[in-house]
């Protein structure tokens, strides 16, 4: 055999072996292909930084016809986290066994191994969801394949089960009448609060107010236009305020606004001009309604319980003094 016709049969091994791999990834991918379309739930297969494989459920999901299609978009599906701090309130008290919430600027390009070497190597996301034009929440589960620099990632969708979570965490933090925080909530911000006023010697102030003469109401109109005062006084007070200020009914009349980052003199003036607002609303069957407010600040030493103290002597004061007005200690 000459060294020409020994070259031709190695090159035609070659290319006989090239063809039948070729023929065997074409047919593996279909096999893979299948098998991820069988499912529900969103399945991706992606290496670090592209996504190389996706399913129907998530094709339909992120708005594609097709996987040529979201290929050849190049997209990042982490372009696709909505921004979920809300819900990630639900998880300050346990982070450690918690699942967060990310959004796309969480984890940055590198999200996929940065969700596979953490400990439960899951997230959640809420996704906007092109099937049905809503909001959805999904549980992500990344797994690195063995020998491989692939991930295979699992959403699950959990939408259902958040809401669920949503709806018993409202019903334990927030009060039902005023829809506004709870005295359970309350302390527990106050607990936070106090620990960085503390350690990062930041400002904060507290107020307490109350309706006067809410017993009166309550005896010549009936608890009906009482709970209606609640509601209406609530809901004035809410839209004077920043978002970032703490509302909370104390209980029964008592009502508390917790301000981070403001002065003392801040707070006063603030708890004048709400005094002044409400005195001016007409209430809807009561009309005129009028409310005494107490104002303090966290002082070096301080506990929540002589936070308290102080200032419930201010607006035992304010009371004491005719009420309708702000008493600040």
């Amino acid at each position: 055999m000459s060294e020409f016709t020994l070259y031709a049969a190695i090159l035609l091994v070659v290319l006989i072996l090239a063809l039948a791999l070729f023929i065997y990834k074409i047919r593996a991918n279909k096999i893979i292909q299948t098998f991820l379309n069988s499912h529900d739930n969103i399945l991706i297969l992606s290496d670090r930084h592209k996504i190389n494989m996706i399913n129907d459920a998530g094709l339909k999901v992120f708005g594609y016809e097709s996987l040529k299609s979201f290929l050849l978009s190049n997209v990042d599906i982490s372009n696709s986290f909505i921004n979920n701090e809300i819900d990630n309130d639900a998880i300050d008290d346990n982070k450690k066994a918690s699942i967060p919430y990310i959004d796309r600027y969480s984890y940055g390009k590198n999200w996929i191994d940065t969700i596979a070497r953490s400990p439960t190597k899951q997230v959640k996301v809420k996704i906007f969801s092109k099937e049905d034009l809503l909001d959805q929440n999904y549980q992500i589960t990344v797994s690195k394949l063995k020998f491989s620099n692939q991930y295979s990632l699992s959403f699950t969708n959990i939408s259902q089960l958040e809401a669920k979570r949503l709806s018993i965490k409202k019903q334990a933090e927030y009060d039902p009448l005023t829809n506004i925080y709870n005295r359970v909530k309350l302390d527990r911000l106050l607990r936070d609060i106090s620990f960085d006023v503390k350690k990062f010697n930041q400002e904060a102030t507290l107020i307490l107010f109350d309706i006067d003469h809410f017993k009166s109401v309550n005896d010549d109109y009936g608890h009906n236009v009482g709970d209606s005062v609640l509601i209406e006084l609530s809901g004035l007070v809410r839209i004077s305020l920043r978002p970032e200020d703490i509302f909370a009914r104390w209980g029964g009349e008592e009502f508390v606004i917790l301000l981070k980052n403001t002065s003392l003199k801040e707070t006063t003036a603030l708890a004048s001009r709400l005094r002044q607002e409400i005195e001016k609303f007409h209430f809807s069957t009561v009309k005129d309604v009028t409310c005494s407010f107490g104002v303090t600040e966290f002082r070096a030493g301080d506990t929540e319980r002589l936070l308290f103290k102080r200032v419930d002597e201010a607006l035992y004061e304010a009371k004491e003094n005719g009420r309708n007005q702000v008493v600040t200690k």
